[in-house]
């Protein structure tokens, strides 16, 4: 049995991460999210590194991320958006460090929000009328929680009310 400290799905594929830093992952790998330097689906769970420095791990459709304690940021898997932040539209088949600096993160399809040690919002991807291939800021500060949905962030803002970035098909 593997005790787990922190684990993620999405879609079709898993990555966990036991006490002691192992790191599992397995399902659909054909744009290598799964981080085993290959994009052959992976069918039981597979380890694929030993980090004991992560606290967090984030899937997306098919992409990957982990962040480690001292805020370094790593991702694997489909890049078509440039949604890792990687500059270049390449699918990373092993964990790839993309940025420093960040407290936390949420990601979707085709883009990807973060919030780094200066308290503001960063986006890369393709996302409604932006589209970047690295991090770059939203200037949106005082953010205190934010969550990424299919073409929408939505976040709460420190004594405010909650904000809605992107499109929504919701009526207001």
């Amino acid at each position: 049995m593997i005790t787990s400290h922190s684990s993620s799905c999405f879609s079709e594929h898993n990555i966990l991460c036991s006490d002691n830093g192992d790191v599992y992952s397995f399902g659909f790998n054909a744009f290598g999210q799964c981080a085993t330097g290959n994009s052959s689906d992976v069918f039981k769970p597979t380890l694929i590194m030993n980090n004991p420095r992560i606290k967090s791990v984030v899937l997306g459709v098919n992409h990957s991320f982990y962040l480690e304690k001292n805020g370094d940021l790593y991702a694997c898997g489909n890049n078509r958006q440039c949604q890792l932040g990687i500059q270049n539209s390449i699918n990373p088949y092993f964990f790839t460090r993309v940025t420093s600096n960040v407290k936390a993160l949420s990601t979707s399809y085709s883009f990807t929000i973060l919030k780094k040690d200066d308290n503001l919002l960063y986006f890369t991807g393709k996302g409604i009328n932006k589209y970047s291939t690295n991090f770059i800021s939203l200037n949106i500060e005082n953010v205190e929680s934010f969550s990424v949905g299919g073409d929408h962030c939505l976040f709460l803002k420190k004594m405010e009310n909650c904000g809605l970035w992107g499109q929504t098909n919701m009526a207001s």
